[in-house]
């Protein structure tokens, strides 16, 4: 899928889930994409924010380390294991470089929530204590994604 088409699918979709379902009038309608259309540009998403040597998989690593979906990760759930998964996202890709709004794009959140986001992340190294558990998630993380830093730069 070109970035362009991927981009407008998820500038559409962002609106319709913003109103509620409604556009530009009062009633509600169907979104003006379908769902495998819309699972693509999100797939297209991922890959834009990987750089563009393809040396950073940090949301694949996140999702294959915590086993929440991109869709969990993307939901309104406060369920613990979504907000980790989360937290470690937003955290790595800021350490990598993303801005708090291209990190919030592709993580459904406002940049302000993002930057809460990784200020909880860091919090975890102040009281590693009450921690311990996302912590050594986070460490797994940023281990699978130095490897595979380091696998492509040597390709």
């Amino acid at each position: 899928m070109e970035k362009i088409r991927a981009i407008e699918i998820l500038k559409d979709f962002n609106d319709y889930r913003r109103n509620e379902g409604v556009y530009d009038v009062d009633e509600p309608c169907e979104p003006k994409f379908t769902a495998t259309e819309i699972g693509e540009a999100i797939d297209e998403a991922i890959r834009t924010m990987c750089d563009s040597e393809g040396k950073c998989g940090i949301i694949e690593t996140v999702i294959k380390e915590t086993g929440v979906s991109l869709d969990g990760i993307r939901s309104q759930s406060r369920e613990r294991e979504f907000v980790v998964a989360r937290e470690i996202a937003a955290h790595l890709l800021r350490r990598y470089g993303y801005t708090f709004k291209e990190i919030g794009e592709v993580i459904n959140r406002s940049h302000s929530n993002v930057c809460h986001l990784c200020d909880e992340a860091e919090y975890w190294a102040s009281d590693p204590e009450n921690h311990q558990r996302e912590l050594k998630i986070l460490k797994r993380v940023e281990q699978r994604v130095g490897e595979s830093s380091q696998a492509s730069q040597t390709k």
